[in-house]
């Protein structure tokens, strides 16, 4: 269809050099957060106010809604998500998704969410987040909702908010979220419990305190133990509380011997997480 205008847009493409491999087969790239561009974006390609090949800032198409680097000032001014154009009667998902905060200042070596959403933590309101959440169940009836917020418990007080929004819907369903351990406590964790949560998940990534240092998870040899203490406490805190608690873990990771696969194998043997997902380490541009 050599007449059929393409626009790239998602989060990979903030990523350095990604645009360099597409540039025959894409007319037009946002590069940033695409969110509240595609209007404009879309206008450029129906004008042909456009070089082929040409990858341009959201901040160029709507600058009131960015700031210079593409990231998005508002997150409340998002439009409630069309799910209508794939979840219905010819498909239904098992579950739906929130993406309520977007960024995460931790500096992990390894994480692609800050590559795309960079480092500072944005976030919408408690009552926009709640009212989103009460869309998705009255207009789509999902059986459970996720939130994919890299670091959903960041900002204590706006979850703590968010779970008194949510315990006044009259209709709630099971839903998860996920966050570094050190953002749960036993307090939090019966706040998320009483609002309808009932799966926590956590990065572990390794119990090796070298590997968690060397890939920027923790910054030195007493952090790395305040950390796996505390992925020990949630583990046990959330089977205490009634939550599922999915811990991560990768193999592959930089500075990762195979003693280092012993001590984190040891350390689930001894906690026992309800939940364990083992994800290969892979590098990207």
């Amino acid at each position: 269809k050599p007449l059929l205008k393409v626009l790239a847009i998602g989060p990979a493409l903030s990523y350095q050099q990604v645009d360099h491999g597409l540039n025959d087969l894409v007319d037009l790239f946002i590069t940033g957060e695409p969110d509240l561009a595609v209007p404009a974006a879309v206008k450029r390609l129906l004008t042909g106010a456009f070089t082929p090949g040409e990858a341009v800032s959201p901040y160029a198409l709507a600058q009131t809604a960015y700031t210079p680097d593409g990231r998005l000032t508002n997150l409340d001014a998002l439009p409630l998500p069309a799910w209508d154009l794939y979840h219905g009667k010819a498909h239904t998902y098992p579950f739906l998704t929130i993406l309520s905060s977007r960024g995460c200042p931790a500096g992990c070596a390894f994480c692609p969410y800050a590559a795309a959403q960079g480092a500072l933590h944005r976030f919408q309101s408690p009552a926009r987040t709640a009212e989103e959440f009460a869309y998705l169940i009255e207009r789509f009836q999902p059986p459970r909702i996720m939130f994919r917020d890299p670091v959903f418990a960041h900002e204590r007080n706006r979850v703590l908010a968010l779970c008194s929004e949510l315990r006044r819907l009259r209709n709630v369903v099971p839903w998860e979220c996920e966050s570094r351990p050190e953002h749960f406590d036993n307090r939090l964790l019966r706040a998320v419990r009483d609002a309808g949560c009932d799966t926590i998940k956590i990065g572990l990534e390794s119990a090796d305190p070298e590997v968690l240092i060397g890939i920027g998870r923790v910054q030195d040899e007493r952090s790395a133990n305040d950390y796996l203490e505390q992925v020990a406490a949630v583990v046990a805190e959330c089977r205490q509380v009634g939550l599922v608690c999915r811990v991560f873990v990768m193999v592959g990771l930089p500075f990762q011997s195979s003693e280092a696969l012993g001590r984190t194998a040891d350390f689930l043997r001894q906690n026992r997480p309800q939940r364990l997902h083992v994800k290969p380490f892979q590098w990207y541009p």
